[in-house]
């Protein structure tokens, strides 16, 4: 194989931004879009192979005469001037002389597939690249290119990413612990959804000397739920250069992720005093302030924006929403009907509003809104996503209504479509399927996820789920089993949450635990073991595990929600629990289950009043829950009024009540009372 000096490296370019951090294209080891870094120390050691003092080429001396070989090198020195002057064309009619000549030259292929990935000609260069490593599988530089541009490529068509992986792995397996093969190999494994392995690669190329590679190490850590270590990277970062954007964004990120969003918000209004000219941190802090429950502040800052700023579509659509969030329906609705007359074909608005109306059960005009989105879409190929979004909240319209078998109708062909999954649509339809108790369907959705997207666990999970349902209970327990011992903590939580799914409480019970040891982090660990100890009768143990879980995340309002019920069901530490359920409901004060608690607590505390205020608001918001018709039926028999109290008990069993034994004790009670 030849060695061949290093093209020159191009100039540097990076785009920063709080929601999108890619990386640009400056010098010549790359992850693209996202996937890119070409710092000269990530590529020290490919440039310490290629960079010789005297240039040569491995041509036998048999292959060629000597005339022939003057003229080779001639060519192949005038290629690489013609690229340091920037004459692109020339060079490329240089190299393919020079490839003639030497065809199972690898170098000269590895160049000229260089040059071509930095002209933007991908399809060409990835067919050099693979020629390369055919050439030479030993060409450690080949297997990375090819990896790049493959990683690249996976962008367009998901399919590539595969080969990616292959071909970084390959030149792993020649150079281990080298940087510019754990960054993008890291970058593809995250993107397949295996932050574990892809935090060994990196923890493998030792102790990162570049911000780029900190940073991915830190994503590969947050994503396989070892968050601390991840923020403590971050932290360190900052400490050096507190002014770099792309850490801050990364950070603020975790914390949003992490619902720590009071430390979101301290970060993202620091960079609003250095950065007042960026409109993007604004919307940013006005978004987390709804997300935290703070909605006057939210709603203050998105007035005040929308009036600097009235042609910014995006912020008078988030103060629509937070005016439906704070309960002031009617006029979010006027700001997004205006949006939608302003811009007919602004489908995000449309979403937006149809979403709205359908929390609020107003069926019908959130029908009219989307045939409306499918007719402007029409067959106009460019409209295709549009029409598929539309059609999937047709799909789900349905499934609200209860006509399950036409919501799957509509679904099934959007679900996997010629090898893409839409993930909302597989959720909804199977959704459909467990209602419906139709589990050869729901098999078959699942199964065809799983085979569009084979390293999701979610698909697979279903596919266990559907399994178990349809009876064949021990190949699901060997797939859930798999899943379980997983060193990836989204494989482990999708296990357990199937087992809870079937009410095998046990079982993810028994996953959980582990995973609360082997990820003594991950709050959603805690969550589901908390949840499966109540729902086994360990309640005591069960408090404890929320308890802790709040101790490290005191404003999860899920936690919140979760311990404060069941105080009041046990009718015991009533006050704590009102307080918890305060909180979690002024966070979220559209949540049905919520608010059906804390209607419960004020149940408990003899607080009647209050506790239809709650009761009633919770079944408009969620009027199919069982949960929330039978407290509706102990409030009335409370009330003396045991007519309608029937009437609530009896709609609890026929909406499936998980504990329909109990509900019948309490009509059996009234009857024997009769």
């Amino acid at each position: 194989m030849s060695a061949l000096i290093m093209a020159p490296s191009g100039k540097s370019r990076r785009i920063i931004s709080l929601k999108r951090r890619d990386l640009g294209r400056p010098g010549a080891c790359y992850i693209r879009s996202g996937h890119e870094d070409r710092s000269s120390g990530v590529c020290a050691p490919m440039k310490t192979r290629l960079a010789v003092a005297a240039l040569v080429l491995a041509i036998a001396s048999g292959t060629l005469g000597a005339a022939d070989l003057r003229d080779t090198r001639k060519a192949f020195l005038r290629a690489r001037t013609a690229v340091a002057d920037g004459r692109y064309r020339e060079a490329l009619d240089l190299y393919r002389k020079v490839i003639e000549l030497v065809p199972q030259d690898a170098v000269v292929r590895f160049e000229y597939a260089q040059l071509l990935r930095d002209l933007n000609v991908p399809d060409e260069a990835i067919k050099q690249a693979r020629e390369v490593v055919r050439i030479d599988p030993s060409f450690v530089e080949g297997h990375r290119l090819l990896g790049a541009l493959e990683l690249a490529a996976s962008e367009r068509d998901p399919s590539r990413l595969d080969s990616a992986i292959a071909e970084l792995q390959a030149a792993r397996k020649l150079s281990p612990g080298d940087p510019s093969i754990a960054a993008p190999l890291a970058r593809a494994l995250l993107s397949r959804g295996k932050p574990a392995e892809a935090s060994r690669v990196l923890e493998e190329a030792g102790e990162p000397s570049q911000p780029i590679l900190a940073r991915l190490t830190a994503e590969a850590k947050a994503k396989s739920g070892r968050v601390k270590e991840a923020e403590a990277i971050y932290s360190a970062l900052l400490e050096d250069n507190p002014t770099d954007r792309e850490t801050s964004a990364a950070l603020i990120d975790l914390y949003e992720e992490d619902d720590r969003l009071d430390r979101a918000l301290e970060l993202l209004q620091m960079l609003e005093k250095t950065d007042p000219e960026n409109t993007a941190i604004p919307e940013r802090v006005t978004l987390d302030l709804a997300r935290a429950g703070r909605f006057a502040e939210a709603e203050k800052r998105a007035r005040d924006l929308a009036a600097k700023r009235p042609e910014n579509r995006a912020i008078r659509r988030l103060l629509a929403q937070v005016l439906f969030e704070k309960g002031s329906s009617p006029e979010g609705e006027r700001i997004l009907r205006a949006l939608v007359v302003e811009d007919p074909d602004d489908d995000v608005t449309r979403r937006a509003l149809v979403g709205e109306l359908l929390r609020e059960r107003r069926y019908p005009d959130a029908k009219t809104l989307l045939d409306d989105a499918v007719k402007r879409a029409g067959d106009d190929p460019h409209k295709t996503p549009a029409r598929d979004a539309a059609n999937v909240e047709l799909g789900y319209l349905a499934v609200l209504q209860k006509d399950y078998a036409r919501g799957m109708q509509i679904l099934a062909p959007l679900a996997v479509k010629q090898g893409t999954v839409n993930a909302r649509a597989v959720r909804i339809d199977a959704g459909a399927a467990r209602e419906k108790e139709d589990y050869a369907a729901g098999l078959q959705i699942a199964r065809a996820a799983a085979a569009a997207e084979p390293d999701k666990p979610e698909w697979t999970a279903l596919v266990a789920e559907f399994l178990y349902r349809s009876g064949d209970k021990k190949k699901a327990e060997e797939t859930l089993g798999k899943l379980a011992a997983s060193q990836d903590i989204d494989d482990v939580l999708a296990a357990a949450d199937v087992y809870a799914r079937v009410k095998d409480f046990a079982g993810s019970g028994r996953v959980a635990r582990d995973a609360s040891v082997r990820f003594p982090e991950s709050s959603e660990a805690l969550f589901r073991l908390g949840a499966a100890l109540e729902r086994t009768g360990s309640s005591a143990e069960a408090e404890k595990i929320f308890q802790k879980l709040l101790q490290g995340r005191p404003n999860d309002s899920a936690a919140q929600n979760y311990l404060g019920y069941m105080w009041a069901d046990k009718g015991t530490r009533l006050e704590e629990a009102r307080d918890l359920l305060e909180k979690a409901v002024a966070r979220e004060p559209r949540n049905g289950a919520y608010l059906d608690s804390l209607g419960w607590v004020y149940f408990r505390l003899g607080r009647l009043e209050k506790a239809a205020n709650y009761l009633s608001a919770a079944k408009e918001y969620d009027p199919d829950d069982p949960t929330i018709e039978e407290h509706l039926g102990d409030l009335s028999e409370r009330q003396g009024d045991a007519t309608r109290a029937i009437a609530h008990w009896e709609r609890a069993l026929t909406l499936k009540h998980d504990e329909p034994d109990r509900v019948r004790q309490k009509l059996a009670r009234i009857a024997r009372k009769s």
